[in-house]
């Protein structure tokens, strides 16, 4: 389920008896800066 939130890049709660218990969600660094904020994630072909 880590990987698969990880991936996904999106929650997955995780519930208890139809119950929601926790809430397992990618862990994302934020930008100290807007400038590169969307290196990784542009292609330039």
């Amino acid at each position: 389920m880590m990987d698969e939130a990880n991936l996904a890049g999106k929650e997955i709660t995780i519930t208890k008896n139809g119950k929601p218990v926790p809430i397992l969600k990618p862990y994302r660094t934020l930008a100290q800066t807007i400038f590169g904020l969307h290196k990784d994630r542009i292609n330039s072909n």
